[in-house]
């Protein structure tokens, strides 16, 4: 409880001063424009962000502030799942290593729709371990509604519900369950909630299904060089995200037995660990081969493995721990070399970890780099000045067009909020699709274009070729040259064009 209580307040306290993500302020726009789903997402993250920003305001901690209590509250679920499985000390092992991994560590800190689909994806791994393991039919339904949460949060929670029905069918004596009418109703609880989604899909032409499962595919050929380097770099990704310690640990599960394919299949928590785990990874491996795949897209996966090596690192500390003649010679080897790998992880995740905590407050401010993080809210201050400039030469405010899809534009809207009081930034800020060059993502359903015609707009880029893009798109351009902009940290130049009259 104390290092949950640390963990809670460094959380809250560096959520507030470290800058928004392009990711997190594109989310943002989505909690300032209200719908029963989006282009490419779900809307659970528009809803947690909409909760935190009713609270504390159209800042950072607003964005951050829900998905960091799920994030917090995610240990206590998996303590619970995990003690339905293994013992107290296993269980307690399996809630720390999501204080201590990397890939757990930033979920909710930094926010995006993982802290949201990892909670409700434990959830469902709770109600589904109550309804296995304590044979209470109250189980299913709350495994119906952590999969409708997931799902909500992102696509890839279906995975849970599967991996749960696969681990039914894999595990005979669990093949009763399957006659039980709570089992069903709880998967209709979940796909009910899942029901905005469908709907929004249904009134837009099945878009955001369109998006995700067929031309992002359709965009990427599969090349045989591409796809070996894509595999390595998805392995060597997954061995940081949870680092090469869990999968010695998996590995040391099946060690030195005969038949392990028969003896998967006669353990309980193996084959609810596979069935919930090994479908994601599957996908997600395949989906390296198309594309990147970002660092936390695999987290939800290692969920129910965390409770199966944590019981063998448990085994493994009871041997440690026991007098030298009562453990061979050879196990005195072993447990010596889990000793040393043990403490170098738990050495390397902590130091990483509160180096880059310390990075985040104390350096990155000064630096601008990484550039994700910023310069954002000095660039939308100078574009404020010329925003303010033109408004009271038109007696119109313009529009704020933010060069590419939408990194620069969500981050200019959202600290462009503050300065733009009564109104609301996000109402008049938009990102290069708006110029009919490039896929607008969710910005696409939230202007119109012709109601534009004729006004004026301020496009912002970090690239010199504004002429280009704008000169045919409006009566008149006007470049700035401002030496504020080539201040900003980070090394990036910042461009600014007035453009008058948009012709459409």
């Amino acid at each position: 409880m104390a290092i949950l209580a640390v963990t809670a307040i460094v959380r809250l306290i560096a959520c507030s001063f470290v800058p928004l993500i392009p990711e997190e302020a594109y989310y943002w726009m989505y909690a300032r424009h209200p719908s029963l789903s989006y282009f490419d997402h779900p809307p659970m993250v528009a809803w947690v962000i909409r909760i935190g920003t009713a609270i504390f305001g159209q800042t950072e901690t607003g964005v951050r502030f829900v998905g960091s209590v799920l994030a917090l509250a995610a240990p206590a679920l998996m303590y619970w799942m995990a003690r339905l499985w293994v013992n107290r000390r296993a269980s307690l092992i399996a809630a720390a290593a999501l204080l201590l991994l990397p890939v757990y560590v930033w979920t909710g800190f930094i926010n995006t729709m993982n802290s949201q689909l990892l909670f409700f994806w434990l959830l469902s791994l709770y109600g589904a371990s109550l309804a296995l393991r304590r044979d209470h039919s109250i189980g299913w339904y709350i495994a119906g509604v952590g999969m409708g949460g997931a799902m909500l949060s992102k696509y890839t929670g279906v995975f849970v519900g599967g991996g749960i029905g696969l681990a039914l069918l894999m595990y005979r004596p669990w093949w009763r369950r399957l006659y039980s009418p709570h089992l069903y109703l709880g998967a209709a609880l979940g796909v009910l909630m899942f029901a905005p989604v469908l709907l929004w899909n249904e009134r837009n032409g099945w878009a955001s299904f369109r998006f995700q499962f067929v031309d992002r595919t359709e965009a990427h050929p599969l090349n045989s060089w591409w796809t070996l380097w894509s595999t390595v770099c998805f392995v060597l990704l997954q061995s940081v995200a949870v680092t090469p310690l869990l999968f010695a640990l998996w590995a040391q599960t099946f060690r030195r037995r005969q038949h392990w394919l028969g003896r998967l299949l006669g353990q309980p928590l193996v084959v609810f660990s596979a069935a919930t785990s090994f479908p994601l990874l599957a996908a997600m491996a395949w989906k390296s081969i198309l594309f990147d795949v970002h660092f936390d897209w695999t987290a939800p996966a290692y969920l129910s493995v965390l409770p199966l090596a944590a019981q063998t690192l448990a085994a493994r500390w009871r041997i440690n721990r026991r007098e030298p003649a009562e453990v061979a010679v050879g196990h005195i080897a072993a447990a010596r070399f889990w000793d040393r790998m043990i403490g170098l992880t738990i050495g390397a995740c902590a130091a990483g970890n509160i180096g880059c905590l310390l990075f985040l407050l104390l350096i990155q401010p000064h630096t601008g780099r990484p550039a994700v993080f910023g310069p954002w809210r000095p660039l939308a201050k100078v574009v404020d000045r010329y925003e303010h400039a033109v408004e009271d030469q038109t007696k119109r405010e313009p529009l704020i067009v933010g060069r590419g899809k939408y990194r620069l534009a969500s981050e200019l809207a959202f600290y462009r909020e503050p300065l733009e009081l009564p109104s609301s930034s996000s109402d008049f800020t938009t990102s290069e699709w708006f110029l009919g060059d490039v896929q607008g993502l969710g910005f696409a359903y939230w202007f119109n274009r012709s109601g534009w015609l004729g006004r004026d707009c301020i496009f912002v880029t970090d690239k010199d070729d504004i002429a280009a893009v704008v000169s045919d798109r409006f009566d008149r351009v006007q470049l700035v040259d401002d030496p504020a902009l080539r201040a900003l940290p980070g090394g990036v130049t910042y461009h600014i064009a007035i453009c008058y009259g948009f012709r459409g």
